[in-house]
């Protein structure tokens, strides 16, 4: 399988104190059609219970059925812990490094039988039968997941072998988390080497930052330790791509780094570029918009499967990744062209189902963060010819895409 037909990536965001902030049911349902197999980067499973809320217990069981999705239950990142006093390693090299000095390691949970039980029980905080909670937690073990040990470690020595090799090519990464994360605008010239120290994967650095700044060698250290766990962080989620043969999602914060030392793949492996491009189709064509999902509906899983498996989205996915040179006055013109058309087809019951989806507009409840409408009104240009080029993905877009929305429920 082609990994550009593979996500993997979060829907969960947080609060500063920790505490849920949103699942973006919308964003999860893009992925389900736009990819052929999607991987949930879960936290906790804390999104089981919106995922109750809007598939319904049976869509879940459903969702949970298919081949093409699974969830990743796990916790991986890159950390800095050569001044961390209480490890083994510390106890080898007889005490912390010094300022300046660092050593960066993959951190995980820890493997083994029983890695998943602390998670799962948030299934017995659900408003369900015991049996039914019985059968979700038989349902959901099989389809859990790990991050790969061997990925993560792997990004680090990435990381390692860079700043050994190329110090230098950092710099514009040190430049980004100076003034992202302290405010400081560094517009002279940064030189930084990097030797090994005895221990293996200790280093140590040399930098004029605290001379070029102005600022006490604590905050030098600060910005290097986190422009290194930035790029080891960003080595992780490669190696992790490699490891899943799938694309994922950058955050925010992330994305500056990746333009730093990948800028020239980002539109290749970045998947929210093709989820933007069919943001940018659903807006100058007046489309029905996936993005808000409201507790007052559900989504007929079964559908939503069938359409992501439908050769018409295997085309409009092929499509979608070819309209990058077209410009906003192209697409529309292509809207219009093909009017006449589809007179016949806006006379169909299909074309009167896509109306009705498109002007009832409803947002989730206050804390789940979706308050967008899906949208006002359905224009005739709404079905496209030259949209897609070939009738398939056509048909995608009139009779199949409204059929995974049911009716707002009692």
């Amino acid at each position: 399988m082609d990994p550009r037909d593979r996500h993997f990536g979060r829907v969960t965001t947080f609060n500063t104190d920790g505490s849920l902030k949103n699942v973006d049911i919308g964003s999860l349902v893009r992925r389900l059609v736009l990819f052929e197999h999607c991987l949930l980067e879960s936290v906790g499973l804390r999104e089981i219970p919106v995922l109750l809320q809007i598939f319904g217990y049976e869509g879940l069981m459903v969702l949970l059925d298919d081949t093409h999705f699974e969830i990743i239950c796990d916790m991986q990142s890159a950390a800095s812990i050569g001044q961390t006093g209480v490890l083994r390693i510390t106890e080898t090299r007889g005490g912390t490094l010094p300022l300046g000095s660092f050593r960066i390691a993959s951190i995980a949970n820890e493997d083994g039988p029983y890695r998943f039980e602390r998670d799962i029980h948030v299934i017995d905080s659900l408003d369900l039968s015991s049996s039914r909670k019985k059968k979700l937690k038989a349902k959901l073990l099989p389809k859990l997941r790990t991050y790969s040990r061997a990925a993560g470690n792997q990004g680090v020595m990435d990381f390692y072998s860079k700043l050994m090799e190329s110090p230098a090519s950092l710099i514009p990464i040190i430049k980004i988390v100076a003034k992202r994360d302290f405010s400081l605008e560094i517009e002279g010239e940064i030189r930084i080497s990097a030797e090994q120290l005895e221990l293996d994967r200790d280093f140590r650095t040399d930098t004029n930052l605290t001379s070029q700044l102005g600022i006490e060698r604590q905050i030098s250290h600060k910005i290097l330790e986190r422009a290194f766990l930035a790029q080891a962080g960003l080595s992780q989620r490669l190696r992790l791509m490699e490891s899943f043969n799938a694309v994922t999602g950058f955050r925010d914060g992330e994305v500056p780094v990746l333009d730093a030392h990948l800028d020239f793949l980002r539109g290749l492996i970045d998947p929210e570029v093709q989820e933007d491009r069919f943001s940018r189709i659903v807006e100058l064509g007046d489309l029905p918009n996936p993005n808000t999902i409201s507790a007052d509906f559900r989504i007929d899983v079964r559908a939503l499967l069938d359409l992501r498996d439908s050769a018409e989205v295997h085309e409009m996915r092929s499509w979608l990744r070819g309209i990058d040179s077209n410009s906003d006055f192209e697409i529309i013109e292509q809207f219009h062209s093909v009017k006449e058309k589809m007179r016949r087809f806006f006379a169909s019951d299909s074309a009167k189902v896509l109306r009705l989806l498109v002007t009832t507009g409803f947002s989730l409840p206050t804390g789940y963060g979706l308050p967008m409408g899906i949208g006002a009104s359905l224009a005739d240009q709404f079905l496209l010819d030259k949209f897609i080029k070939r009738p398939g993905p056509i048909t995608f877009l009139s009779n199949n895409y409204s059929s995974i929305y049911e009716e707002p429920h009692e």
